[in-house]
């Protein structure tokens, strides 16, 4: 089920694989000194994924050295002209990624059940449906198509293999307890530093890998508690796998803080916020914490909806001037938009307290936490981020979501045990669902196969984006004079005509624009 699910993920990259460099491909590798060559070594590590110095005013203060390298071995090995070696990494790290997804799903199915003396937890069916279903949709889910078609994509490809490797390291060290007995803590703490060493590797290709250590801690305990079911025990005492899991979590929460205050204070400007503008961020710049409240949490509703069903995908979610941020914002309590805010959050508690209060769902415990965890650093929950809605940050999230889905199926399939003509109905309905995703993705995919796809279909998921129709109409611009310098006036004309318009259109989102009107010779 992993091959199968690995190659499914690299067939649905094809169409991007040739794709030119785009979008914030350009700043991150074309025009990055970091990763063509032209600094030292050291100086990557100073610097942030763009390629600023991390202690200049005008810094991202993304620090993703790891990823900026890897960016930097494929300038060695073929140079930037050639896109296709960094699409080529790419696709080779979403199959990986896809392949140890279902390779979870198929661990955590097979951990359900009553266990024996030795703690081996028993193998109930189903485990290879979990497995074929987790790989297939996280396979074919069509948000994916920005992390693994984009080359900036690259951090969340990097970030989560490692966090998958983290969370797998950390539960080694339950295991190695359970072989070893007493004698067993050195390689318990040995697997604990290798797991927080992972989750430092993922959060230095990307943010959100940091979150490898909570999601890890959480499935330890989902796990272990699963594990003791079976054990008896006085309703008042303190469960026996308590201690183990609280001695894990707290040699990771040291070795983690010790890194978190290392990267502070050894890295150039590690602890000051990034500044940006309201364009970039505009439920940040609202006056009242209210408004704030209710747009971060629409936004989160918004993010949900896209791993859900995922119809309108965009490079760019934001708006562009100060009417179209004012449409960002909820200022009301009684704005309709609360209630898909209320709906979500009320889904996830409710899901929350039933994992908490069921011993046998760890798998739904762990899959909740893979959901919400990496999701935090980019939700505006902990700090204020520079975008609105960013496609590529649901990567790791949706880890998170094949694992419920799968864990669903799996239970659904068992409880249709007895009626084969549910069964068939079960799995018909898992095919289709597929087949959509599946040409849902191709589609994406071949939006990053040239600018100008690639902006005219943000332009039309995202309406209140200048941006995309502006890189619209340069990029068409840009082909129309290829046509005029190979001789075709007539397609160089078409071209020209398409540009115009794209323009004007980025002028009526925005009418103060002014790229979009010099462009255009206003």
């Amino acid at each position: 089920a992993a091959l199968l699910a690995a190659l499914l993920a690299a067939l649905l990259c094809l169409p991007s694989l040739r794709g030119p460099l785009v979008f914030d491909d350009v700043p991150a590798v074309a025009s990055n000194a970091d990763a063509l060559g032209l600094r030292t070594w050291w100086q990557l590590l100073r610097n942030d994924f763009w390629g600023r110095p991390l202690a200049a005013e005008d810094s991202h203060k993304s620090y993703r050295p790891l990823t900026v390298a890897t960016l930097r071995l494929n300038v060695l090995a073929h140079g930037v002209a050639c896109p296709t070696g960094f699409h080529l990494v790419n696709t080779a790290l979403h199959a990986l990624v896809t392949a140890s997804v279902s390779l979870a799903a198929q661990a955590l199915r097979r951990y359900g059940g009553p266990t024996h003396a030795e703690g081996v937890a028993t193998a109930p069916s189903g485990a290879w449906a979990a497995a074929l279903v987790a790989g297939a949709t996280f396979a074919a889910h069509p948000v994916h198509a920005e992390a693994a078609g984009g080359i900036v994509g690259r951090a969340e490809l990097l970030a989560a293999l490692l966090a998958l490797a983290c969370v797998a390291c950390y539960c080694g060290a339950a295991r190695q307890m359970s072989r070893q007995g007493p004698r067993g803590h050195v390689g318990e703490l040995a697997w604990v530093l290798l797991a927080v060493l992972l989750a430092a590797a993922a959060a230095l290709c990307k943010e959100q890998g940091a979150t490898a250590i909570g999601v890890a801690i959480v499935a330890d305990a989902a796990l272990e508690r699963a594990k003791a079911q079976g054990a008896t025990s006085r309703r008042r005492q303190m469960p026996k796998w308590l201690p183990g899991a609280l001695r894990r979590a707290s040699a990771a929460s040291v070795a983690t803080a010790a890194l978190i205050v290392a990267r502070v204070r050894l890295v150039p400007g590690g602890g000051r916020p990034r500044v940006f503008s309201a364009e970039d961020n505009p439920m940040a710049f609202a006056d009242e914490l209210s408004t704030r409240a209710m747009s971060y949490a629409h936004v989160w509703a918004r993010n949900a909806w896209l791993l859900l069903c995922p119809s309108r995908l965009a490079a760019d979610w934001g708006a562009a001037g100060p009417a179209n941020q004012e449409k960002l914002l909820i200022r009301t309590a009684l704005d309709w938009r609360n209630l898909a805010s209320a709906t979500v959050l009320t889904a996830l508690a409710v899901l929350t307290v039933v994992a908490i209060r069921s011993p046998r769902r760890h798998e739904l415990a762990i899959g909740l936490s893979v959901l919400a965890l990496p999701f935090l650093p980019c939700s505006n929950a902990l700090f204020p981020v520079g975008f609105v809605l960013a496609e590529r940050t649901l990567y790791m999230p949706s880890i998170g979501l094949s694992l419920l889905l799968a864990s669903a199926f799996a239970d659904a399939l068992e409880a249709l045990r007895p009626s084969r003509r549910g069964r068939r109905a079960l799995w018909a309905a898992f095919i289709v669902c597929t087949c959509a995703h599946t040409t849902r993705c191709l589609l994406q995919h071949a939006t990053w196969a040239s600018p100008e796809a690639l902006y005219a279909a943000g332009a039309r998921a995202n309406s209140l984006s200048a941006k995309m129709p502006y890189s619209c109409g340069v990029a068409l611009a840009d082909a129309a004079a290829e046509r005029t310098a190979t001789g075709d006036v007539h397609g160089a004309a078409l071209l020209q005509e398409r540009s115009r318009a794209c323009l004007r259109r980025a002028l009526e989102v925005h009418p103060g624009f002014a790229p979009a009107a010099n462009n255009l010779g206003l």
